[in-house]
Parts: structure tokens; sequence; C-alpha cells
């Protein structure tokens, strides 16, 4: 049981970033220096960014010597095939816990891929006006595109209503991924008359599926 964490008024920023991880034990050195890498340039950047980690059920870990806020969700099921279903679980416990006002636009990160410059930054917050942004690939071979969910932003009420309607028992066993979800909500919210940008590219780094030795790709 982890106890909510009221933000004052002073404390709600009109950008917040949350970076997910899962410290398992597979290639744990090579994953800590992607999560510190990426940790510190965001601070370089300006930001002191919040860590959502699904594993541990407590502190401490490295983490806290790179940012003091640190959520430990503890709901990794290490039984699940489908990850997505695993860290989307672990932000709706990362949301109960921190009150974002609800037009607070929230950055997410996979915390082991980096930003290589502030740009993707510099636009949210260039255009408060904006619901959603996206690296969206419309030519995807699904129906409904493709959304990169290793870096976009969206306001916090937007972002919880995705969580909230996502069926994880239907995710795993048709192994459907959260990125494919993520682009169907898109969609609705296009319907509903949100405002969405959609870009080329974020400027991150990532190591897909974690690969070792790590093959990085540019997003």
């Amino acid at each position: 049981m982890h106890d909510k964490v009221e933000l004052h008024s002073t404390d709600k920023a009109k950008v917040v970033i949350i970076c997910t991880a899962a410290l398992i034990e597979s290639n744990y050195q090579m994953r800590k220096q992607e999560y510190v890498f990426s940790i510190s340039l965001l601070k370089d950047y300006g930001y002191e960014p919040y860590v959502f980690e699904a594993c541990k059920s407590s502190p401490p870990s490295f983490f806290e010597n790179y940012t003091k806020n640190v959520f430990y969700s503890n709901v990794n099921d290490y039984r699940l095939i489908n990850k997505g279903v695993n860290e989307a679980r672990s932000l709706i416990e990362g949301f109960k816990h921190y009150s974002f006002d609800d037009e607070t636009m929230i950055i997410k990160l996979t915390g082991r891929y980096w930003l290589n410059s502030p740009i993707f930054i510099n636009v949210v917050e260039s255009h408060p006006e904006v619901d959603a942004f996206v690296r969206f690939k419309e030519d995807f071979p699904i129906p409904n595109g493709y959304v990169f969910t290793g870096c976009f932003a969206m306001k916090h009420k937007h972002f919880k209503a995705m969580l909230d309607q996502l069926d994880f028992v239907r995710m795993e066993e048709k192994l459907i991924d959260i990125e494919i979800e993520a682009a169907h909500y898109i969609r609705k919210m296009e319907e509903r008359g949100c405002t969405i940008m959609k870009l080329e590219n974020v400027d991150m780094t990532a190591n897909i599926g974690s690969a070792f030795p790590p093959i990085y790709s540019k997003w």
C-alpha cells in the first residue's frame, strides 16, 4: 500500500516527464547504464523526471541518486509475455500515487531510451493548446497505425482515460502491442475534436527489446 502524494499548487508543472523502468536481472549493468544516461540528460535539459519502477517493492535503488521522484509500483508480472501490459499497469499505479493536475502535459519516456536533444520537450512546451504529441506511423500495416510509445506526450486527463480503457487480458491473450492500442486511442481523440500533433521524429535513441550487445536506433 502506497500513500497518495498530494501535489500543492506550487508543485503543479505544465510539463512533467515520466520515465518507466523495470529493474530486472537480465543485462542489469547495461540497463542501469542506459537509465542513468537518460535521466542525466533530462537533468541537463532542466528537468528532474519522475521514475515509475515496476519490479521493486520499495526503495532504495540507484534511481534515488539521480532524482527525488521515484515510485515503486511493484506490479511487474514476470509471467506476462506482453511487456506493454506491465508498463501500463505501472503507469496506472503511478498516476494514483501522484495527483497531477488533469491539464498537466505528461511526457512519457521508456527510461532506458534517451532524448538526444531537448527538441521534443521544447515543442511540447511551446504548444499548450495541443492534447497529445506522437510519432505516428500512418503506413504501419495495422488499420489504425502505430504510435511510438518510447516517447510521446499527452495531457494527464487523456492519458488516464487511455489507460483505463485498456483490456489487459485481451492484450495478453492476443499479444496486442501497446503501440497499436495507443494509435487506436489517438484516432478516437481525433474523432472527439482533440488536437493531436504528429511528428516525423522525436530525436530519441533506443535499444528496442534490450538487445545485448545493444542495437541502437534513432526515432
